[in-house]
């Protein structure tokens, strides 16, 4: 608290919005309450200084897993460690914060350009841009896999939309165009100049990790050719390291 206070220093806070969007997630352990201190510190701060508008984003890791589509408000059960310790963050950011001045964001996986790729699908969008050499070449284990990941960009919108137009509760971001990955790797390797080679390796079972995004975040989300497109244009310079 002490050092937000110090380091965070606001001329006006009832004209500031905080967007909370970082998160402990290789080192969550069982028993881990990294995120859930992490918000508090935050909430707290937050609440001392008149915050006019505070978003936490937490994941859709709070849910129970599902076999179809995920609602926004479907059951929230965590499996994992990460789950649990984001939806502990999520209660005592409500707990400190007036309801009428926050919002939980839930992110469904989020893609896009990362040196070190976390999700499969930025690992097949580095390699798009890089080749293999000096990427590994990519194994796909599963083409049927059915997923509606968000981009980074259509992610920030919705934060900073949200924040700006004081949007309180709970939303569910996910992508709207739900693709498999045959239909991803394909539409990646269509890219202008795309070096995409992967390993199929296809088990032939299918499976699915779908979510229903809120309704109000709709404006916000593009078809996912369009996204694909404009992620593949505006590509980082460290690309080219």
């Amino acid at each position: 608290m002490d050092r937000l206070s110090t380091d965070l220093q606001i001329d006006d806070p009832a004209g500031t919005a905080l967007l909370h969007a970082a998160a402990a997630i290789q080192a969550t352990t069982p028993g881990s309450a990294a995120n859930e201190t992490m918000a508090a510190q935050l909430a707290q701060w937050a609440h001392s200084v008149g915050i006019w508008f505070s978003v936490m984003v937490s994941s859709v890791s709070v849910y129970t897993p599902l076999p179809a589509r995920t609602p926004a408000d479907g059951a929230t059960e965590p499996v994992s460690a990460y789950g649990l310790d984001k939806l502990n963050a999520e209660r005592v950011w409500r707990r400190i914060l007036p309801a009428h001045k926050t919002s939980v964001v839930r992110l469904a996986g989020v893609w896009g350009w990362q040196r070190r790729p976390t999700l499969f699908w930025n690992r097949l969008l580095l390699a798009a841009a890089r080749g293999s050499p000096p990427e590994p070449r990519p194994v796909v284990l599963r083409k049927r896999s059915w997923r509606n990941y968000v981009s980074v960009y259509e992610a920030a919108e919705c934060l900073i939309q949200l924040a700006m137009n004081r949007m309180s509760g709970t939303f569910l971001v996910a992508g709207r165009s739900p693709m498999n990955t045959e239909g991803f790797v394909r539409l990646l390797q269509q890219l202008p100049d795309s070096r995409l080679v992967v390993d199929w390796r296809d088990d032939g079972v299918r499976d699915e990790c779908l979510y229903s995004f809120s309704s109000e975040i709709k404006p916000w989300l593009q078809p996912f050719e369009n996204i694909l497109s404009a992620m593949w244009a505006a590509k980082p310079e460290w690309l080219v390291e």
